[in-house]
């Protein structure tokens, strides 16, 4: 109770409501230039170290190792900006794992907060084709008010051949606070051909008497399996708010690097500009 009172209190000087309306800024906008780029409607079509921030079905949905490097910054007046490490490992064994670290700061001078976010993800594939995953955060918040919350993430997904993914997941498990981390759910479904990876997704907020929705869809296209461009849109029902989001990236054999960013017409407006490196083993 005493976690959950001084975290609520803390957001409310932030004016956040978080991923419920997308158009807000907040500690859970922490993701890699993708989610950015994409409008952060991509959860199917999540791979490796994305799993950390969405669906941590997503970290066995493919083999690999990774590691990469994010940071994002906010033009608009929230001053929001953020640095972290992640890495994953789907090939080392039947249980996908993957662990990150981020550094935020957030909020108005003379009121700012910072916070340091740690979480950890697990995921098992059944016959590469079902996957569930689960994962966790936890929070050391400093600023006006000082608090430490637990969140906790759920996930199952579901690939269907190499070109066909639908995704399930519930978020803010325990430890969900109404004004800053809601419980919600989301329902993601991706396909790809010729290049081309389209995705739809819904987001549901049933914690008040009426049910509040997001939804939106991306699309990213990949030239020569090396240059990708993305592309994003989201429309948060409770804020009547737009969000877009464009992006690109370019991938080797190694790693690559993808640059991401988002716009918000109307509630909250932010700008946000996202720069994500990775290596690939």
């Amino acid at each position: 109770m005493v976690l959950n009172s001084s975290f609520s209190l803390f957001a409310a000087s932030l004016l956040a409501l978080p991923l419920s309306a997308l158009a807000q800024i907040s500690l859970h906008d922490v993701m890699e230039a993708r989610g950015y780029g994409t409008a952060n409607m991509n959860l199917a079509a999540s791979r490796g170290t994305q799993g950390l921030y969405g669906n941590p079905a997503a970290l066995s949905f493919d083999e690999r190792f990774e590691v990469e490097v994010s940071g994002t910054l906010d033009f608009a007046k929230n001053s929001y900006k953020f640095l972290g490490v992640g890495v994953a490992d789907s090939k080392a064994g039947p249980v996908a794992a993957a662990l990150s670290y981020h550094f935020v700061s957030t909020g108005p001078s003379g009121e700012r907060s910072s916070a340091h976010l740690l979480t950890l993800a697990v995921a098992m594939p059944f016959a590469k084709i079902f996957h569930i995953g689960i994962s966790g955060r936890q929070h050391f918040v400093r600023g006006p008010v000082n608090s430490n919350p637990f969140n906790l993430n759920a996930g199952i997904g579901l690939t269907l051949t190499d070109i066909m993914t639908v995704s399930f997941s519930g978020h803010n498990l325990v430890n969900s606070s109404k004004i800053h981390t809601p419980r919600y759910f989301v329902l993601s479904g991706s396909g790809s051909i010729l290049g081309i990876v389209a995705t739809v997704e819904m987001r549901g907020n049933f914690n008040e008497h009426k049910s509040r929705f997001t939804w939106g869809g991306s699309l990213e296209y990949t030239f020569l399996g090396m240059l990708a461009v993305r592309g994003g849109y989201a429309y948060d029902q409770v804020q009547k708010a737009n969000i877009l989001g464009v992006g690109a990236g370019f991938s080797a054999p190694g790693g690559g690097v993808d640059l991401g960013y988002r716009h918000t017409f109307g509630g909250a407006k932010n700008n946000v500009l996202a720069l994500t490196g990775r290596i690939n083993i």
